[in-house]
């Protein structure tokens, strides 16, 4: 049990910030890169169990055939982790005074607000 929960945990942690730093360094291909990144999850769900299986059952036995597979998969996170790089996108700046107008002449956006502060104001008389 502690090995599924510490495994979910570790993949939870590579993976979400994996694609999001695959989702910022592409922009017209993006389905395609982050498609190919993720199923590189269920090819090693494929590839590690057999050959941790080849190493158990080989002569080199229980200890040095984990060794070397821990060893295997901190290498590639290793690499993984030192090849990652954020990507800064160019942040507009917008003004408030810009922002305001817009909203203020949105009606879906007032009908929104007039509905919210009636309903509000309702269940303050009850």
């Amino acid at each position: 049990m502690a090995q599924g929960v510490l495994s979910g945990i570790g993949i939870g942690l590579t993976y979400g910030p994996s694609i999001a730093v695959i989702s910022q360094h592409f922009s017209k291909r993006r389905t395609l890169a982050m498609s190919l990144a993720a199923s590189g999850t269920p090819l090693g769900a494929i590839i590690h169990p057999i050959m941790l299986n080849h190493l158990l059952n080989s002569h080199i036995g229980f200890s040095k055939g984990v060794l070397v597979s821990a060893s295997f998969v901190s290498g590639l996170l290793l690499i993984a982790c030192l090849l990652m790089r954020m990507r800064t996108l160019p942040v507009a700046s917008t003004n408030y005074r810009t922002v305001s107008r817009k909203c203020f002449r949105d009606v879906p956006f007032i009908l929104m607000t007039l509905g919210c502060v009636v309903s509000d104001t309702r269940d303050f008389d009850d």
